[in-house]
């Protein structure tokens, strides 16, 4: 079964065994405003799967756009470019994902940019 725990921005997700323990589990926390986007995304939200390494951007497009992400540490240090993202999305619902290459990456706090048409915005990403 899965456990969900959101405390403001903060959101701890934890899967648990059969008999209760913790399997897996990982925290999403939102950095900065609400975004809003004119004419682009009405929103957009990022999930990590520790299990598979995968991030899942879920959002929704007021129009078809162009979209690009890329990891960082907390110091600014470009750690990967997500190129596996397809370039361009249509309007409507998407769930684009992007595999992680987790031997390469430490437990810790990083940063997504996300690029959707001419906006930007930051998500954190944290690793457990």
């Amino acid at each position: 079964s899965m456990v969900l725990d959101v405390d403001h921005d903060l959101l701890n997700v934890k899967y648990l065994s059969s008999t209760g323990s913790i399997k897996d589990s990982f925290s999403i926390n939102k950095i900065g405003p609400e975004v809003n986007f004119q004419n682009a995304a009405t929103s957009c939200e990022i999930t990590y799967h520790p299990g598979t390494g995968t991030i899942y951007f879920s959002m929704y497009l007021n129009t078809d756009s162009n979209i690009s992400a890329s990891l960082y540490d907390m110091n600014g240090k470009l750690i990967s470019e997500f190129k596996s993202l397809p370039l361009k999305l249509t309007k409507g619902y998407n769930i684009p994902a992007v595999q992680l290459e987790k031997d390469h990456l430490m437990s810790g706090v990083y940063i997504v940019k996300i690029s959707i048409g001419d906006h930007q915005f930051s998500k954190k990403l944290v690793l457990p």
